[in-house]
């Protein structure tokens, strides 16, 4: 059998479309996986560092602020790990004030922030490149 079309006829004059398969929608990936648990991890440390600040004679808003933080960025990494819709968005957003918080500790010498840094930066570019994941949107 030959690859080759009838005489007189060419590859181009054939009317044969190739089919594309759907995008598959809801199939999380390794990367929006390790994201949520990134962000969960983020969340538990945050909210560690609260009780430390608590324990050391921080200031009640202090506190208050650290261990919401923490708290928003645990409940965000569900949403993210569940594809729910708005967890993409939420997930920049707190990704994106942690950021901010990691800058501000470089600024201020803390050698660990670079850390914080590099886990913010990939969930930005975890969340921002896997749109699709998370449905229409």
């Amino acid at each position: 059998m030959s690859s080759q079309p009838p005489a007189g006829e060419s590859h181009e004059d054939l009317d044969f479309v190739v089919p594309t398969p759907p995008p598959v929608v809801g199939v999380r990936s390794s990367t929006i996986s390790t994201a949520a648990a990134a962000l969960a991890i983020a969340g538990l440390f945050t909210v560690a560092g609260a009780v430390l600040v608590a324990g050391t004679g921080g200031t009640d808003l202090m506190v208050a602020l650290v261990g919401t933080l923490g708290v928003i960025q645990m409940v965000v990494a569900v949403l993210v790990f569940r594809q729910v819709q708005v967890g993409r968005p939420a997930g920049l957003v707190v990704a994106a004030v942690g950021f901010v918080f990691g800058l501000v500790r470089v600024i201020d010498g803390t050698g660990i922030a670079a850390l914080d840094l590099a886990v913010y930066a990939f969930v930005i570019w975890a969340l921002a490149t896997n749109r699709e994941a998370f449905g229409r949107g």
